[in-house]
């Protein structure tokens, strides 16, 4: 594999993460989404998981899985996060690619035109 079919196959695994991170956008600008998922699950029911795990009416494991739950949700919203970042990272590293494979090209011509 030439080092240009490499950049390209790079570049084809970081449209990938643009991908991911227009779909991720996409869904949380969905109304439905944000009320549902954000607001109610990853707002208003983690805060009672939360609360939940320090209740000692429950047992210790009731505690520890509401505070999992609870927990779960910040984790979630970091992942959604982090595909947003990457996919923007990407949106770079695909610019910079382009820009490499703009020269290896620019080479390979300069090269043939002085082999003849």
């Amino acid at each position: 594999m030439t080092e240009i079919e490499s950049l390209e196959a790079q570049k084809e695994s970081l449209k990938v993460r643009v991908e991911m991170k227009g779909l991720v956008e996409k869904l949380m600008s969905n109304r439905e989404f944000k009320k549902v998922v954000l607001d109610e699950f990853c707002t208003k029911e983690a805060a009672r998981y939360v609360q939940a795990s320090v209740n000692p009416i429950l047992s210790p494991t009731q505690q520890a899985d509401a505070l999992g739950i609870a927990q779960a949700t910040g984790h979630f919203r970091s992942w959604l996060q982090t595909q947003i970042n990457l996919g923007n990272q990407a949106i770079k590293e695909i610019r910079d690619t382009d820009a490499e494979i703009e020269d290896l090209r620019a080479e390979e011509a300069s090269d043939e035109q002085g082999a003849e």
